[in-house]
């Protein structure tokens, strides 16, 4: 929601990303240059300029708008190339609004980190997990996060749960999948 016209509603579903100015009463598919494709997956809006909304699509890739959705840019410094990957998930920054992160269905999970509000990104490293941290599931399991007082603390979760307190760097294993066995 839009924090200071409570009408205006993003939501991110089934064939892109909508908005809507009734307060969710209905909702329009996003355009100008805003790609849509199967699936919408994350929206979020700047909290120090509310103008300024991401939005992802499936295998297509990272969103910004900076004039209150009219317009998209599809950002690439560092992302995958469009139809790369499936699911694609994000998480911003409450302290320091410029550092988003980026969860990609590739390779069983591929996580990407920006600072500057997404013109330059960076695959964020050490896992340490071959199979990545969805293993092989993010087209469903795919969630990532960062600490809201920290930015260099992040999660990310899909089969396994996995956080970092350095920016990415380092990644060590916090909970696991659900056992069957006894």
């Amino acid at each position: 929601m839009h924090p200071s016209e409570p009408n205006r509603v993003y939501a991110a579903g089934d064939a892109g990303c909508y908005v809507s100015d009734d307060a969710g009463a209905t909702f329009t598919l996003m355009g100008g240059g805003l790609t849509q494709a199967p699936r919408g997956h994350a929206v979020k809006i700047r909290p120090d300029d509310p103008n300024t909304v991401y939005c992802t699509i499936q295998g297509t890739g990272v969103f910004r708008s900076i004039d209150h959705a009219a317009t998209w840019t599809r950002l690439d410094g560092g992302l995958p190339p469009e139809a790369s990957g499936g699911r694609i998930v994000l998480a911003m920054s409450q302290s320091d609004p410029d550092i988003l992160i980026a969860g990609y269905d590739i390779d069983g999970g591929t996580i990407y980190r920006t600072e500057d509000g997404g013109d330059t990104w960076i695959e964020v490293a050490g896992i340490g997990i071959e199979s990545g941290y969805c293993f092989g599931q993010c087209w469903y399991d795919n969630v990532v996060g960062i600490d809201p007082a920290n930015p260099d603390i992040l999660y990310a979760g899909g089969i396994n749960t996995y956080g970092s307190l350095d920016a990415g760097a380092n990644w060590t294993q916090i909970s696991s999948s659900a056992s069957s066995d006894p």
